[in-house]
């Protein structure tokens, strides 16, 4: 399944959420990481607010882990305290105050 994410009124880029494994913000800019060879980011520079494309993309399991970070939650491999290590080997931390909420997400994927 392939999403579409507008950036503007006339602009918009596609991905398929199944191959993105962590998104990074940069400011106002969000580059996306995932299956591509030689770790080359899948799409960057990407000027989107925040909060729209949170809600573009929670329903396919991603979860905010620290003010920069999204990781796609199918894409973890395990998990020890605030630290992931995603599938690909990558390790991203999760802050303190993300914890909670990240958590609980968790919690009721595995119910």
């Amino acid at each position: 399944m392939v999403i579409r994410v507008e950036i503007g009124k006339k602009e918009a880029f596609y991905l398929d959420p199944k191959t993105i494994f962590y998104i990074k913000s940069e400011g106002k800019y969000k580059t996306f990481y995932g299956e591509n060879p030689k770790n080359k980011p899948l799409a960057q520079n990407i000027d989107i607010n925040f909060e729209k494309l949170l809600k573009i993309i929670s329903p396919y399991g991603f979860e905010q882990i620290s003010k920069s970070e999204t990781v796609n939650i199918n894409k973890i491999h395990k998990r020890t305290n605030l630290e992931i290590t995603l599938t690909n080997g990558e390790i991203l931390y999760i802050s303190e105050s993300n914890k909670t909420s990240f958590f609980n997400k968790i919690k009721r994927l595995f119910r």
